[in-house]
């Protein structure tokens, strides 16, 4: 439950020593308060009224995720998650009045021996040795005491937090994105103000414990990651408190968390801004961090689970996940979310059968677990390799085989995913996504190679059907059915467990083709209303209107797809 700011290095042990600092009293807190006693104010700031300040692109999504991540994973009640950002509505914005009236109240509702977590995404800077907080509303200057009036001094907050009640702190900052005034490129670099201005006297028993979080090392700054939308730092600690930055025994602990994310932040920067440093930095005291039990993910198994009952979980996680995978990418929230929940139900299954070959499965389940955050992170190439190994390891997982090909699929490397799925096939019979996965390989091969759609596609997607009957499942086999009347009848009961843009689309499509072009376009209308970007539906509801001679309509679309990126031609071909 940490986001803001923390380290990098790749050896876990000198990566922890060197890049965090840990003090140890006579009495290192184990654990955190319970859930009731936990408040946290989370504060994301893109947009600022002051136009001289540089506009930020992931500070609120921060804000707003890592909030989410508290809830789901970290243990705190959603109204004890205070959340401030540009995104909000009024009451909810960053501005200075409000950072400091939420910090003012805090005092009163945190009980004693309480935990609050701050957390700050945006600008920060330091003056004459002081740092600040920017909020929304601040206006730029040299002159400290003006500053100290617009802008939120750390020193203030840190003031805050020591006069309520809690005993235990954690703080999140990530401030050295780039430089408040000027240019969003120029670089604003971690100073010592900021490294040390969060820093409390355990021994003045001003706190009993607290981990401060920052986004960068000294001299270094924290970069955005644009094609997330997010902070590196940011993004990689929600991956971890999903389940990413579990230990051997399921557990995300600081510790673990801490070595998650300063291995993964400063390798995805360099692979993708290369040549600049960020290695998140850690200061914690009064935390034993290897004992301290961060976030469980929520599909943690109970210790006394049955086997069959763990098969069956691991199996329900499975499906799950390779359908998210399959539909919305690495990048989805809830894929990773799955990602967490399914190595967590994995290794609960490995820890039920406790036979003789547990310390190799264990090894094959770390392998994949590095594969997942490699996925995660964009690298399939990378995360190919870590899972083949994990599969000389362990040969007989299916769902190593379903994961591998999935990535195969996405290389488009048609023949190693079939392989993979009749692998995963043989190995679970009672698994529907590899025969689904299957299915949707023939089709592609089908329509590159501009060759008849192999006959195994329409068997394996009737029986991805057989063993589960869920929407994804049946919009595959409508797509393979010969019948045009038979792929309506799928897809309108795939459309029976909720509206989805992409079904639509598709019965929409076969309608199209039927010729019913009434129906067509109702059902493009569908899905536009539920997804006003989605370009395929937009390019056939312009191609429909043309064909009922509503041509000034169908220009206005086809005008709208140029706008979103249609490149195809202006009119259907006739």
């Amino acid at each position: 439950m940490l986001a803001g700011c923390i380290a990098a290095l790749f050896d876990p042990i000198s990566a922890f020593a060197q890049r965090t600092k840990q003090v140890r009293l006579d009495q290192s807190v184990r654990e955190l308060p319970k859930s009731e006693q936990r408040w946290a104010l989370v504060v994301g700031i893109d947009e600022y009224q002051d136009k001289s300040i540089g506009r930020l692109i992931g500070a609120a999504n921060d804000a707003k995720l890592l909030s989410e991540a508290l809830v789901k994973f970290a243990g705190f009640s959603p109204d004890q998650v205070i959340l401030l950002a540009t995104d909000q509505p009024a009451e909810r914005q960053p501005t200075r009045i409000n950072i400091l009236h939420r910090l003012a109240n805090l005092k009163s509702v945190v009980p004693p021996g309480g935990l609050l977590l701050f957390s700050f995404s945006g600008h920060g800077m330091e003056r004459n040795g002081s740092a600040f907080l920017i909020p929304s509303d601040a206006q730029l200057s040299e002159d400290v005491e003006f500053l100290q009036q617009t802008a939120v001094s750390v020193e203030y907050v840190k003031k805050s937090i020591r006069e309520s009640p809690a005993e235990q702190v954690l703080l999140l900052i990530d401030a050295c994105r780039n430089q408040p005034g000027g240019r969003a490129a120029a670089p604003n670099l971690m100073t010592r103000a900021f490294a040390h201005g969060f820093e409390f006297d355990l021994r003045n028993r001003e706190v009993r414990a607290f981990a401060a979080l920052y986004g960068a090392s000294v001299g270094e700054r924290a970069y955005e990651y644009n094609e997330k939308k997010m902070g590196y730092f940011t993004w990689a600690v929600v991956n971890g408190l999903a389940g990413s930055a579990a230990d051997k025994n399921g557990e995300v602990t600081l510790r673990s968390l801490i070595r998650y994310v300063q291995e993964i932040v400063p390798k995805r920067v360099g692979a993708d801004i290369g040549g600049r440093p960020q290695n998140p930095y850690a200061v914690v005291e009064g935390y034993l961090a290897e004992d301290l039990l961060i976030a469980s993910p929520r599909s943690k198994l109970e210790p006394q689970i049955s086997l069959e009952e763990a098969e069956k979980q691991v199996l329900e996680v499975e499906e799950a996940y390779a359908e998210y995978r399959a539909r919305f990418g690495a990048g989805h929230l809830k894929t990773l979310e799955l990602i967490g929940r399914r190595e967590q139900a994995r290794l609960a299954l490995i820890q039920t059968k406790n036979g003789p070959d547990r310390e190799t499965q264990i090894a094959a389940w770390e392998l994949e677990k590095r594969a997942n955050s490699l996925y995660a992170d964009g690298r399939i190439l990378d995360a190919v390799t870590e899972l083949t190994e994990a599969l000389k390891v362990s040969p007989d997982s299916p769902y190593g085989y379903q994961t591998r090909g999935g990535l195969y699929q996405r290389l488009m490397q048609w023949d190693q995913a079939i392989s993979d799925f009749s692998e995963a096939v043989k190995l679970k019979p009672s698994y529907s996504a590899p025969y689904r996965d299957l299915a949707w390989s023939y089709l592609q091969v089908a329509g590159q190679q501009q060759i008849p759609i192999d006959p195994r596609a329409l068997a394996d997607a009737r029986q991805a059907v057989a063993i589960r009957r869920c929407p994804f499942n049946l919009m595959i086999l409508s797509m393979v059915e010969p019948d045009s009347e038979r792929k309506i009848e799928l897809l309108t009961q795939a459309l029976q467990a909720g509206p989805d843009p992409d079904y639509y689309t598709r019965r929409g499509a076969v309608n199209f083709q039927a010729d019913r072009l009434d129906l067509a376009l109702s059902d493009y209308e569908n899905a536009i209303l539920l997804r006003p970007d989605l370009l395929p539906a937009i390019v056939a509801r312009a191609k429909t209107l043309d064909k009922l001679g509503r041509r000034e309509e169908a220009k206005q679309e086809f005008d709208r797809a140029r706008h979103l990126g249609y490149s195809g031609s202006v009119a259907p071909p006739k």
